[in-house]
């Protein structure tokens, strides 16, 4: 739409991040900007729910207040990994101590050597 801001430049929408965690998402934009997913998501964490924990409440949040449709991935100051989505899809992946972690389905998770 002509005009239209998006919400991946929105700080607290698109991406937010402070000394206790950082998030970023992706999906239908105006329900990631009505719901603020990423500081949703860090808030959470700041509230001492893991990042798994704080991007599934959050992204139900989203699908029970505004039924959106989108995900979420998550690392806290500890290095710790967390993802949601409410889409069919969502292709995330993370790193740490030699072992990548990935998966595209919801419940999926492949895991593969990594070395450098």
């Amino acid at each position: 739409m002509l005009g239209r801001v998006g919400d991946s430049p929105l700080v607290g929408c698109g991406g937010y991040a402070n000394n206790t965690a950082a998030a970023s998402t992706t999906g239908h934009g105006e329900s990631i900007m009505k719901t603020m997913l990423a500081w949703d998501v860090v808030r959470n964490i700041e509230g001492d729910l893991n990042p798994m924990q704080s991007c599934e409440k959050a992204v139900n949040q989203m699908m029970s207040s505004v039924q959106g449709v989108g995900g979420v991935i998550a690392l806290n100051s500890n290095g710790e990994f967390g993802r949601g989505f409410s889409s069919e899809q969502m292709g995330w992946a993370s790193i740490k101590a030699g072992v990548v972690r990935f998966g595209v389905e919801p419940g999926e998770e492949q895991l593969v050597p990594f070395k450098c």
